[in-house]
């Protein structure tokens, strides 16, 4: 722990390195020892990296995702690898955000989506469960049209898969 303490001083602006060092030095293995003997959850919850133990039961399970949802993940996946054999990533790309634009889009589905949010909300201790059911309630339906809306092919040219258009595919697009 000592020597990954240098080396994080090390890393440190120039005029900090030095007296990182001292300091890791003169107190280093008091604040290793003392480290070693606080509750890992504690730190957790105490550093803000994990959720209170209360939040969340005991036996916390997550239910699996309804088989229509995965089926229809499977489909689009296999179709993308048939594609992506076949076509350039740009294309594959912009059928995958088209498909999956379409199924998400498809009310039946959202519905799927929502209950699976609110059984997940079920794994949650008492003084959690309800606030996530009542956030599933009030903005899951809105999540999801905000993912069908970002779901369009402009993302692959975003993320990379596609080029930028020219100026004159960009104006006759606009047209």
């Amino acid at each position: 722990m000592i020597d990954r303490a240098h080396q994080a001083c090390k890393s440190l602006p120039s005029e900090w390195q030095a007296p990182c060092t001292a300091y890791v030095d003169q107190f280093g293995e008091q604040i290793f020892a003392y480290i070693e003997t606080l509750d890992p959850t504690t730190i957790c919850t105490n550093f803000g990296a994990c959720l209170p133990s209360q939040l969340y039961s005991s036996n916390m399970t997550v239910p699996s995702l309804p088989l229509a949802l995965v089926a229809k993940a499977a489909a689009l996946r296999m179709r993308a690898h048939e594609l992506s054999a076949t076509n350039d990533v740009c294309d594959t790309c912009k059928m995958v955000i088209t498909e999956a634009a379409a199924i998400l889009g498809n009310l039946d589905t959202q519905k799927q989506i929502l209950e699976y949010a609110k059984e997940a909300c079920q794994a949650f201790g008492p003084n959690f469960k309800d606030q996530c059911l009542n956030y599933v309630e009030l903005y899951g339906p809105l999540v999801v049209n905000m993912i069908v809306q970002y779901l369009k092919p402009q993302l692959c040219i975003d993320a990379g898969y596609c080029p930028q258009p020219t100026s004159l595919q960009g104006l006759m697009r606009s047209i």
